[in-house]
């Protein structure tokens, strides 16, 4: 019986508690878009984004997502056993990868909500 690192023990209760949390704010967001309130538009999102409620839970949505789903590509590439300078590299990219899209996500809702 193969024993699990620490890392690996964290990764997996991430992707748990990241899925627990993109069900709930994925429900909350697709109740509030499509089942309450006025036609999608863009003056409903504007107002909405006029509120700081909304604003910290379209981030808090955006960097679940992300780590989520680069965590579930980097458990997949982790059950093929890599090692050494190829894991590193990669390891590094996703990293990369999950920050420089939380930038740009959190750079286009700046823009929605100074606009």
């Amino acid at each position: 019986m193969q024993t699990l690192s620490k890392k690996g023990v964290r990764l997996w209760r991430w992707q748990r508690i990241t899925a627990i949390m993109l069900i709930v704010g994925i429900s909350l967001h697709f109740a509030v878009t499509h089942f309450l309130g006025d036609q999608l538009g863009f003056t409903v999102v504007n107002e909405r984004l006029q509120h700081i409620f909304w604003i910290i839970f379209d981030a808090l949505l955006l960097l679940t997502a992300l780590v989520h789903g680069f965590g579930g590509l980097w458990s997949v590439y982790l059950d093929y056993n890599a090692k050494g300078t190829i894991k590193k590299f990669l390891g590094w990219t996703v990293a990369f990868l999950v920050i420089a899209f939380t930038i740009y996500g959190s750079l286009a809702l700046a823009f929605l909500i100074l606009r």
